[in-house]
């Protein structure tokens, strides 16, 4: 096997075995997981409700039906589960644990990748839960829109979701990385909390600067919004399939510099 390869295979093993030892540490309080989840559920119930009582007022909003509306705020939740699990506890943990605490000192001492070390002792199995929730949504969604509902699908859904999961996961660590040349222990994610919320609903309910802002600059449009047009009809997003990878690929490569220049300019508390 070549060096390089079985480097990388060590380095995704070790990245495991962290991860493993997060989820030790999240399942020795279950009834957490579980009260979790079964609000997350319940929350589930009273959104449906919220959007059911709207619909009653008004036919469409900006000719996007009830089960359409519910298939977007679905691809959303999907997309928050990927980021709660994969990517928030490091994006908020990054200021004040890591930098201002200086633990980042015992990351960088060890020959790994720093940002893959971070990402793997910090995933959130809790959160498996938002995940089912989405499921839940799009699965309902999809039973009232008319859409086939199978493993393709599902599939596709869950490929999406992903995806969508990964962007919120780049920018919310792009903003915590702020950390390495301003300190505050808060860290900067609110921001980006505010923007994930505003794409839950259709683009067309924006104005034309809007929507440029959420495609262009902050690319959120891509994690709920864009996917189901692409879902409920492939002529209202007919370039998702290439777009969502050269979105995912230049956001992949601004956080690895802006990480490895943080990670240069990183001072040590020197204790």
């Amino acid at each position: 096997m070549p060096a390089r390869l079985s480097h990388s295979l060590e380095i995704l093993s070790l990245g495991w075995h962290f991860a493993l030892q997060r989820l030790k540490t999240d399942m020795a309080y279950p009834w957490d997981f579980i009260s979790e989840t079964a609000a997350n559920m319940l929350y589930s119930v009273i959104q449906l409700f919220f959007f059911w009582t709207i619909f009653q007022h008004v036919p469409d909003i900006r000719g996007y039906s009830l089960p359409q509306i519910v298939l977007i705020w679905g691809l959303a939740e999907l997309s928050w589960g990927w980021l709660s699990v994969l990517f928030l506890r490091t994006a908020n943990s990054l200021a004040d644990s890591y930098i201002v605490e200086a633990n980042l000192d015992r990351v960088l001492i060890r020959p790994l990748p720093p940002l893959w070390q971070l990402l793997s002792e910090n995933v959130n199995f809790q959160d498996l839960s938002v995940l089912l929730k989405g499921y839940v949504l799009i699965i309902w969604a999809m039973l009232h829109c008319g859409l086939p509902l199978g493993p393709g699908s599902l599939l596709l859904a869950s490929l999406l979701g992903l995806a969508g999961g990964c962007i919120l996961g780049a920018m919310h660590l792009l903003s915590a990385a702020l950390a390495f040349w301003i300190k505050d222990r808060n860290g900067y994610n609110g921001l980006m909390f505010e923007f994930g919320e505003a794409v839950r609903y259709p683009m067309r309910i924006y104005p034309a600067g809007v929507r440029s802002f959420f495609t262009f600059v902050i690319p959120f449009a891509y994690t709920a919004a864009y996917p189901a047009d692409y879902m409920l009809e492939h002529a209202r997003r007919p370039g998702l399939l290439w777009e969502l990878p050269l979105v995912l690929g230049l956001l992949g490569l601004a956080v690895s510099h802006v990480y490895n220049r943080g990670f240069r300019r990183y001072e040590s508390a020197g204790s």
